[in-house]
């Protein structure tokens, strides 16, 4: 899937993805591959968030996002 990150917390370590469709994935910083999570929050910091690829993972809370990359030039 691919998606943008529309929200981040970063003394909390989770953020959610929002796609086209407008749905929305929870996830958290140990979900993020090639990229570390103080430079996620670099590039999310006053501005729209990068856009991502993702795995969807059902959860009883709602849909997560895992395997989080972001999309080169995106």
């Amino acid at each position: 899937m691919i998606g943008q990150v529309s929200r981040i917390f970063p003394g909390k370590g989770y953020g959610f993805i929002k796609t086209e469709e407008n749905d929305e994935f929870f996830f958290h910083m140990s979900a993020l591959r090639g990229i570390d999570w103080d430079k996620l929050v670099e590039l999310c910091n006053n501005k729209e968030g990068p856009i991502v690829y993702f795995k969807e993972m059902k959860h009883n809370r709602g849909p997560r996002a895992i395997n989080v990359e972001l999309v080169p030039n995106g």
